[in-house]
């Protein structure tokens, strides 16, 4: 039987993982050896590893044409495993690897019947992504010198422009009929369209309620709107015209915002807590992307409720995350020294609550939510839930891509409320320094035994150890085979060597927290 092998690809964080669920429940193959992502890791291991920058290479000039018998052998031992791993001879086949995209031509030419899925999101969203690995990583062969020093969002814009640009000026020209582009917008807005075309390349299955229900939209949508851009270059605006974005008025997914009358009928916070509710929560906040997902899954593993709806994919709470302005108001008092307002988010808490539980009885049970935005508004949750118990993540911020970026638009304006100009001219490592820092003299000095840190790097360093505190911190006893199973970080790098001068805040919060 011939099978039938898809891939999809895309700039980093446009949205692959949608497609490859919908294929899944349509009733692709779609592999065993996969990340949380569901990247494939054999195809990263057995082709793309060795072939990937070859590829590009030649592809932009840069170098010779690829051995296409050497890379065929390798897709071929790829494929064995690939498939092997089925235990049957599934009709079609499919993998997914967001840097499938500069290995394009390589798989068109040794294997002419690929069909292949371009993922593609707003660039101007995308530019603003904490997903910045392509960039990173493939800036020096994508960009010239000198663009490369240009600052790191225009490097993204010029990134994001020529990786889409040419996937689809190949695909176009050579994979007629196999090439399917889409925005991940149309999925997310109009699923049931856009998941019909999918299944249409590759010849399976038929649009249901069960395949819509793989694609979700997330927060993130539009999140330019709301945040500081810099002016795009020529190349982007055309990238962007191209793919459709100029002057696209997608709106951001907001959850459910809540109105008077849907607080009025809700049942105060002191109710919930105690009378309903469990009232020693543990949360978790920190500003790493995938930290508090690991937490979060060891506690839930230990029989703790950490949510079922409304969570990213690193099960992070996104109700809770969307809470800037609350955040902008508590760190404006902490500037000021004023008392730390607690009435709204008090009013917020009980509608995320509300929603954290949606559809599922509370009483009796465990719980607590994994949010960076824990971590900025720690004193008021500590005063609105005095049972609860924190678990602070922390990494150096010198391994962030962004701890050089500028502070976050928010807390500007909560400097600018308070009357403070510490953050005036700052980098997001100095405002990284100032929300740490407080936040781990605020739990050791106001929590107790009640607050726990966890530096990633002792994470990865010993992960039995640390996941065994985070369970004991939680009450579930000694950490289990399964808890630390969910570790899978690799040791952070550092990306960056900023100036930091004796006696500053960085100076202060590297020493505090043995960096």
């Amino acid at each position: 039987m011939a099978q039938r092998l898809i891939t999809i690809g895309g700039i980093g964080g446009s949205g692959t993982r949608a497609v490859i669920r919908v294929l899944r429940q349509a009733g692709a193959y779609i592999g065993a050896n996969l990340n949380r992502a569901m990247d494939n890791f054999d195809f990263q291991r057995h082709f793309m590893v060795e072939w990937l920058r070859p590829t590009l290479d030649h592809w932009v000039g840069r170098g010779p044409e690829i051995d296409e018998a050497a890379a065929a052998a390798s897709f071929d031992q790829f494929m064995d495993i690939h498939v092997g791993r089925a235990g049957r001879d599934p009709e079609v086949v499919a993998w997914k690897h967001p840097r499938t995209i500069y290995c394009l031509p390589a798989l068109h030419r040794i294997r002419p019947g690929i069909r292949f899925i371009h993922l593609v999101r707003d660039g101007r969203d995308m530019v603003l992504s904490a997903n910045q690995h392509q960039r990173d990583d493939l800036g020096p062969v994508l960009l010239t010198e000198a663009e490369q020093q240009l600052s790191p969002q225009v490097q993204s814009q010029l990134v994001w422009a020529r990786g889409n640009a040419l996937v689809a000026d190949f695909a176009e020209h050579e994979m007629s009929g196999a090439y399917l582009r889409i925005r991940f917008e149309d999925l997310c807005f109009e699923p049931a369209a856009v998941i019909g075309q999918i299944l249409d390349l590759a010849g399976i299955g038929e649009v249901d309620e069960e395949l819509m229900s793989e694609v979700s939209v997330p927060r993130s949508i539009g999140r330019w709107r709301k945040q500081e851009l810099e002016p795009f270059v020529p190349e982007f605006e055309e990238a962007l015209e191209r793919f459709g974005y100029a002057g696209a008025e997608w709106t951001r997914a907001e959850p459910a915002e809540e109105s008077a009358a849907d607080l009025d009928s809700l049942p105060s916070l002191s109710r919930l807590i105690g009378d309903v509710l469990e009232p020693a929560a543990v949360v978790v906040g920190g500003y790493h992307k995938y930290g508090p997902g690991i937490a979060a899954r060891v506690l839930r593993l230990g029989g703790r409720f950490m949510g079922a709806r409304h969570l990213d994919r690193d099960l992070v709470a996104a109700d809770f995350s969307s809470l800037v302005g609350i955040a902008q108001s508590v760190l404006a008092a902490r500037l000021a020294g004023t008392p730390v307002p607690t009435s709204g988010l008090e009013r917020r808490l009980v509608w995320f609550l509300a929603r954290h539980f949606e559809g599922l009885d509370p009483a009796g049970r465990q719980w607590g939510f994994a949010s960076q935005r824990a971590l900025d508004v720690l004193p008021a949750l500590d005063a609105l839930l005095p049972e609860m118990r924190f678990v602070h993540i922390v990494v150096d911020p010198r391994t962030r891509p962004d701890g050089l970026s500028p502070v976050p638009p928010w807390a500007h304006a909560a400097a600018r409320q308070a009357g403070w100009d510490g953050f005036d001219g700052g980098r997001w490592i100095d405002f990284w320094s100032y929300v740490n820092l407080e936040a781990m003299l605020y739990g050791e000095e106001a929590m107790g035994d009640r607050y726990l840190l966890v530096r990633v790097e002792d994470l990865v360093a010993d992960p039995a150890h640390w996941i065994d505190r985070v369970s004991q911190f939680a009450g579930h006893g000694p950490g289990n085979a399964e808890m630390v199973s969910e570790m899978w970080l690799e040791p952070p790098e550092r990306r960056h060597d900023p100036d930091i001068l004796p006696g500053s805040i960085v100076a202060e919060a590297l020493e505090a927290f043995g960096y």
